[in-house]
């Protein structure tokens, strides 16, 4: 069984993971289909020693995967998000905001995901899903221009 040490160094000799179009995330070995999220994602929960809170991460990105509605980021898919956002629970320095000119807002970003790890997949998931969340009192919402923007490569 795998401890969360080992998965956490095999996380973070990853390069910064990369979008592809459809339903496919590119990731350690190639693209990942949606099936192939979910089965990720309950080997790492099933084959881990990974403490509780992960589990219950693990469990709710599993949830996500599986609904089929779209997602208000228009040109994101449901592998995708669940992938990155495991990859980034487990080595929060994969949090970027690159050339948007957001330093703040990804600084609080990784500062949950690392912190307060189900918090922030649960304010990630909510995002994608309703196009708004909370952090605490503060309401959280991408205006248009960001739920459409394509990331392209750079996620």
């Amino acid at each position: 069984m795998a401890t969360l040490d080992e998965v956490l160094r095999r996380i973070k000799t990853l390069k910064p993971p990369r979008y592809a179009a459809g339903n496919e995330v590119h990731s350690i070995d190639g693209p990942i289909g949606m099936l192939d999220a979910w089965a990720l994602i309950e080997a790492v929960r099933i084959c881990c020693d990974l403490p509780q809170e992960y589990q219950g991460i693990l469990k709710q990105l599993g949830e996500f995967v599986r609904r089929s509605a779209p997602l208000k980021f228009t040109k994101l898919d449901r592998a995708t998000v669940a992938v990155q956002l495991l990859a980034r629970v487990l080595n929060n320095s994969l949090v970027s905001q690159e050339s948007f000119g957001i330093c703040g807002p990804a600084a609080i970003a990784m500062e949950t995901a690392h912190n307060r790890p189900l918090e922030y997949c649960k304010i990630a998931t909510q995002l994608a899903e309703d196009g708004q969340s909370m952090l605490g009192k503060l309401v959280l919402k991408p205006n248009q221009r960001i739920l459409d923007y394509d990331p392209g490569k750079s996620i």
